[in-house]
């Protein structure tokens, strides 16, 4: 009896492994299934879960969305978020020139290297974090967010258009009713606007419809241009091999410390890692590595503020914390929790990150044979897929015609705006809306 049960707990916990791994599979692959829609949606059955299984099965759902999303990014051209953004951009860009196999597989490993990087520094942190409080500190946050916020506006082709957008992004994200004020802002009382806009409806009308269109009107790529996917014997030489080896580092850097920033997150820190490459003498392949070890690494340490202190960096770590909460997780309960499991999540991250390397080509293929059947109807069923998506998350909020409504001004604001990085801009403000203008007023009472 002991053995068996000895023997259960493991398996268990390699289960929540596999179980992560597959549905961050899901959520990579599909533009629109985010992190947070995919476990709003499965609420009820991981409500079931240990305290230790519910956060292995998370951490490996957020790590393994990352390598899978570069996927759909690179072959279709489509950022399912906008983590995924640099991807899009640049991966596409490689794979309509023939090397779409080998990003991917470059790609996947120099996202293997930062996850191992990010879990050192889970291993080596999570029991110093009294020393590592200094980074929530409201004047290094907000040191933070302007350095951003001013890289983001500068390195664009039109600045004052962009810090134009900037602007407009943090106005439409403060809309409706401001939990931190206790106001309504640019809105009446009591109407569909109280929670303000859908941030899904947003980002797929501004960057994602724009993306489709543009592919629909482009020629679809040779199938002769397809190259195939290297063995696993080869993948592993390349580890020793990796090209563009300092944008990895710098990517892997970039990507660990803003896991650590409330609201940035492996969500912004690809696209943060691509604005710093292009300054230094960079390829499309250079800030592609760059860009998805940025958001590889981000996703390993953006656990650490959860575990650790009990502060969900980004929503769908608010869905996670809720349901842990109902098992009696909490500050005092979290520091005795971590100390005995985050070692073990660490292992299961590893082995979570070990089989989405290796599984990558089969994605990659099956990618590819969609893309062969379907060519330019492909981006047909991605654009119902959006649509799908923008309503069932209404239908999860109680309401479907506002991010309709939103989803539709936006992809004709996205279609108007010819610059891409502008449009960026704009969903970044948009995004980062309640933490810029929240953390300013602290430091505002707190310093003036």
């Amino acid at each position: 009896m002991g053995r068996e049960v000895s023997l259960r707990r493991p398996m268990m916990e390699l289960a929540s492994m596999f179980a992560g791994v597959l549905v961050g599979s899901i959520v990579g692959m599909l533009p629109g299934i985010g992190p947070a829609m995919i476990l709003l949606a499965t609420t009820p059955l991981i409500s079931n879960f240990d305290l230790v299984n519910l956060f292995i099965f998370y951490s490996c759902l957020i790590s393994s969305s990352q390598y899978f999303g570069s996927v759909s990014a690179v072959v279709y051209g489509v950022a399912g978020e906008i983590s995924s953004v640099p991807a899009a951009e640049n991966g596409h860009a490689l794979f309509r020139q023939g090397k779409g196999a080998y990003a991917l597989s470059t790609t996947s490993t120099a996202s293997l290297c930062a996850g191992i990087w990010g879990i050192a520094l889970m291993l080596l942190t999570y029991t110093n974090i009294d020393r590592m409080t200094w980074i929530y500190d409201i004047k290094i946050l907000m040191s933070i967010y302007l350095a951003v916020i001013i890289g983001m506006i500068v390195y664009t082709q039109k600045p004052l258009f962009s810090l134009v957008c900037m602007i407009l992004g943090i106005a439409l994200g403060k809309l409706g009713f401001d939990s931190l004020f206790l106001v309504h802002i640019l809105v009446p009382e009591y109407t569909m606007l109280d929670a303000g806009l859908p941030f899904y409806a947003m980002f797929s009308g501004l960057i994602i419809i724009p993306a489709l269109w543009r592919y629909l009107k482009s020629s679809p790529v040779a199938s002769e241009g397809f190259a195939e996917w290297p063995p696993i014997a080869e993948r592993i030489r390349t580890m020793f091999t990796l090209p563009c080896k300092a944008s990895i580092v710098r990517g892997g850097i970039v990507g660990g410390f803003m896991g650590l920033v409330p609201g940035a997150s492996y969500m912004l820190s690809s696209n943060v890692a691509d604005r710093i490459e292009s300054r230094f003498p960079s390829t499309r392949l250079s800030r592609l590595l760059a860009a998805e070890s940025a958001n590889n690494s981000a996703a390993i340490t953006v656990l650490l503020p959860l575990l650790l202190i009990g502060i969900p960096i980004v929503f769908s770590e608010g869905i996670i914390l809720g349901i842990a909460e109902t098992k009696g997780f909490g500050y005092t309960v979290s520091l005795e929790f971590v100390a005995e499991h985050v070692p073990l999540i660490a292992l299961m991250l590893f082995i979570g990150n070990l089989v989405a390397w290796v599984s990558a080509g089969v994605f990659y293929s099956f990618a590819i044979s969609l893309y062969n059947w379907a060519k330019r109807w492909i981006y047909h069923a991605i654009i119902g897929v959006v649509i799908a998506s923008v309503c069932y998350a209404g239908y999860t909020e109680h309401q479907v015609v506002l991010p309709l409504i939103t989803f539709v001004v936006a992809s004709i604001i996205g279609m108007m705006i010819p610059w891409e990085d502008s449009k960026f801009v704009l969903i970044f403000g948009f995004f980062l809306s309640d933490s810029i203008v929240d953390n300013a007023y602290r430091f505002y009472v707190m310093y003036s």
